[in-house]
C-alpha cells in the first residue's frame, strides 16, 4: 500500500503514478499490505477466465513464487531502466517495500526498475524502452 498521497495522470506511457507530497531520500513510500495487496497463487490462475488473466498480466508482478497485485495507485508506477527514482527492495522487518532512490519533489512522475522486483522481467523486457 502506498504511505503517501499520490495521484494518477496520462503520462508518455499511459497512466503514470505522480507524487502529491515531497518526499526525502530513502523514505519508504510503498511497503505491502494484506489488507490492500493481493497475494495470487501461480496454481489459482489457472482457473481465472481470460480477462482475469489479462488485468493479472498487465497490473499484477510475480516474486517468483506468486503474483503480487497492489489494489491502490501503485499499481500505476512505470518502469524506467536509468532514470528511476524508487527502488525495491526486502525489508528486515515491513518486508517488500519501495523507497524514494533520491529526493523526489510533488507532482514528480514515481518510476521503479521492474528487474529489482519481478522475477518475469526477462518476458517482457524487449518491449520496454
Amino acid at each position: 500500500m502506498l504511505l503517501i498521497k499520490t495521484s494518477v495522470r496520462p503520462g508518455k506511457y499511459g497512466y503514470s503514478l505522480h507524487t502529491e507530497v515531497d518526499i526525502p531520500k530513502d523514505a519508504i513510500i510503498w511497503c505491502f499490505n494484506p489488507i490492500v495487496d493481493k497475494e495470487i497463487s501461480f496454481n489459482s490462475v489457472q482457473h481465472l477466465t481470460e480477462l482475469e488473466k489479462e488485468f493479472l498480466e498487465k497490473y499484477a508482478y510475480s516474486d517468483g513464487k506468486k503474483l503480487i497485485l497492489c489494489s491502490d495507485n501503485a499499481r500505476y508506477f512505470n518502469h524506467s531502466f536509468n532514470e528511476f527514482n524508487c527502488n525495491d527492495w526486502i525489508h528486515p522487518t515491513f518486508g517488500s517495500v519501495t523507497s524514494a532512490k533520491r529526493f523526489i519533489q510533488v507532482g514528480e512522475e514515481l518510476t521503479s526498475n521492474y528487474e529489482q522486483f519481478d522475477s518475469n522481467f526477462h518476458l517482457y523486457k524487449h518491449l520496454l524502452t
